[in-house]
């Protein structure tokens, strides 16, 4: 089975990992958009890549002066007069008065002149809207760039603004270029924006690239993101992992392996100190480090919560601090500033960049308030079975006052706990374990596996002399 890989990729990576054979000499590319969609951006990040290999890149503009491409651009970390000083980029711009075949000699004598490897024209509508007919835009644009890019082997990329009355004529630059890419982007909730971008058409290439988001970024520019979808159910890793250092507890669940999911849960209104004990006694119990991503609190506030829960029962400061800063990592993740896609791969790149064997999931229930039941679906799943891949046993907290992640989560889980509060206003907790009848553990029973988590955590204090 394949290696699950970082999910956020440079453009870079993009152009020679995702989509390869995409950008070739002698091809036309055609990125077509809104405006605001990224166009320019993709074709600047692409001169950029293309200036990385000593490769040289013309980009021809009807829309922005040199001073204003190289002001913007340095702000997403592209020196483009660099790259000019270097020999490997021009900037020419056109007027929008001359006459196609003006436009059309300038193109030509550039070409020639500096021979690149690659010809941006931003946008190509200038062009279109010159000719006279149909027929005469297509002959001079289509014949002129597809002999150009035969005869100096270089990449032709027209970027073309989407106008509702130049449908046509866009048609016409489709059937003509060899790949075909529309970018997109929609605002979401909280002024979100999510973009994506679509390969329409790849000719003479086995591409694997379909629909990929992506996102612009102060000093990164052009951000992918490749949709973590596993084709097939990895099995759990057959190491077994004890889960619960209370005899109570442990009795009934028994092991479970690495890689399983662990779903607690609890009402709004009721948040008992064994919700943070839970993974701090699965840590310590197995002697791993885990990874806490909340999407409701921030690093610091989940690290006094781990602090204050161990104080609470009876742990001397210094000793919980410890505990709390050796066995966890924490990250804080705003959901609505992201997408699903971009969220996942901030949690797959926190997981692979760190040496970690647990991870939590804090506050999924907020999910419910942004996002259509079947995206929540898919975006659980997925994340289950990619932390399954990397051997990683996932805890998911949650507010089961939610419905969609509550049963998402009971449903996808292989240990579910859900914490409650009786008719006698007392605690309770009902656990299932795939296979095995449900279990109620009352208030009594409860009380007494945190005290001996509790008593766990003092012996290991005691036998590692990494608490010395």
């Amino acid at each position: 089975m394949s290696e699950i890989r970082v999910t956020s990729r440079s453009f870079e990576s993009f152009i020679t990992e995702i989509a390869p054979g995409v950008i070739e000499p002698g091809h036309i590319v055609l990125i077509k958009g809104a405006p605001g969609s990224g166009k320019t951006t993709f074709a600047v990040m692409t001169a950029k890549y293309f200036a990385s290999n000593h490769d040289k890149t013309i980009y021809l503009s009807f829309n922005e002066s040199r001073e204003s491409m190289i002001r913007n651009y340095k702000g997403l970390g592209i020196d483009l007069e660099s790259l000019e000083k270097a020999g490997v980029f021009r900037y020419v711009s056109l007027p929008l008065t001359a006459r196609l075949e003006s436009m059309i000699e300038e193109i030509r004598k550039h070409s020639i002149e500096f021979l690149p490897r690659l010809i941006v024209v931003d946008p190509i509508n200038p062009l279109i809207q010159k000719g006279e007919s149909a027929i005469e835009k297509r002959i001079l644009v289509q014949n002129y760039l597809v002999s150009i890019a035969k005869n100096i082997r270089s990449t032709i990329m027209l970027l073309a603004e989407e106008y509702p009355d130049e449908s046509d004529a866009l048609i016409s630059l489709e059937y003509m270029a060899d790949v075909v890419i529309s970018l997109r982007y929609r605002i979401r909730r909280a002024g979100v924006i999510e973009r994506v971008m679509e390969a329409l058409k790849v000719r003479g290439s086995k591409h694997h690239m379909s629909r990929i988001p992506f996102s612009i970024k102060e000093g990164q520019g052009i951000v992918i993101y490749k949709p973590v979808i596993p084709a097939e159910i990895p099995p759990p890793d057959m190491e077994v992992m004890h889960f619960m250092p209370c005899s109570g507890l442990d009795s009934y669940v028994g092991p479970i392996y690495r890689g399983q999911v662990v779903y607690v849960g609890h009402p709004s209104n009721v948040r008992p100190r064994e919700l943070a004990l839970i993974p701090v006694g699965f840590l310590l119990l197995n002697n791993v480090r885990g990874s806490v991503i909340s999407f409701r609190m921030s690093p610091m506030e989940i690290r006094d919560v781990v602090i204050n829960v161990l104080v609470d029962g009876g742990l001397d400061k210094w000793l919980a601090e410890f505990i709390a800063e050796n066995y966890f990592e924490y990250h804080g993740v705003n959901p609505l500033a992201t997408s699903l896609t971009e969220l996942m791969s901030q949690i797959i790149d926190f997981v692979k960049h760190s040496n970690v064997d647990m991870v939590v999931i804090h506050g999924v229930e907020i999910l419910d308030l942004l996002y259509p039941s079947m995206e929540i679906i898919a975006w659980m799943k997925n994340l289950m079975l990619t932390l399954r891949q990397l051997k990683k046993t996932l805890i998911i907290l949650g507010s089961t006052d939610f419905s969609k992640s509550r049963k998402l989560a009971e449903l996808l889980s292989d240990l579910s706990m859900e914490f409650a509060l009786n008719d006698k206003f007392e605690l309770e907790m009902k656990v299932y374990k795939r296979a095995k009848k449900p279990r109620i553990f009352g208030e009594e029973e409860i009380n007494e596996c945190a005290r001996e988590i509790i008593e766990r955590i003092l012996e290991f204090s005691e036998s590692y002399a990494v608490f010395d």
